[in-house]
């Protein structure tokens, strides 16, 4: 995590949908046991979520001012103002709030405008 924060810079779509569907593989498997169809299901769940939080931790280092279904960027603010202790969401900023590491943060500036014009899939995809 401490190279990832000196880097300030995502791995690309595939590379960090690759780990999260790696890291999550242990508690795939279990629900395999219940039933097929519980498997099937909770598959679907992570693999679903896996590829939201690939995505949106990618935008949030290529282009935060596309993270418009948060307040602030969450994630983009922790790594620019080095917010060790707060802001730790990649796709959403209701655990932060939660827990209490939520911190509001003026973000918006000229290096952020200067992205108006890019896409929402406007990232590192590999």
């Amino acid at each position: 995590h401490a190279h990832h924060h000196n880097l300030g810079t995502g791995q690309g779509f595939l590379w960090e949908f690759r780990n999260y569907v790696l890291g999550t593989s242990p508690v795939l498997i279990p629900a395999f046991f219940i039933s097929i169809e519980a498997g099937i299901a909770w598959s679907i769940g992570i693999i679903s979520y896996a590829a939201f939080a690939a995505y949106a931790h990618q935008l949030q280092h290529d282009t935060p001012i596309k993270c418009v279904w948060m307040s602030i960027p969450v994630h983009y603010v922790h790594h620019k103002y080095n917010q060790w202790y707060h802001n730790y969401g990649i796709g959403v900023d209701w655990w932060d709030r939660l827990f209490g590491t939520y911190q509001e943060t003026e973000w918006i500036e000229a290096q952020e405008l200067s992205q108006s014009e890019a896409t929402m899939l406007t990232i590192k995809w590999y």
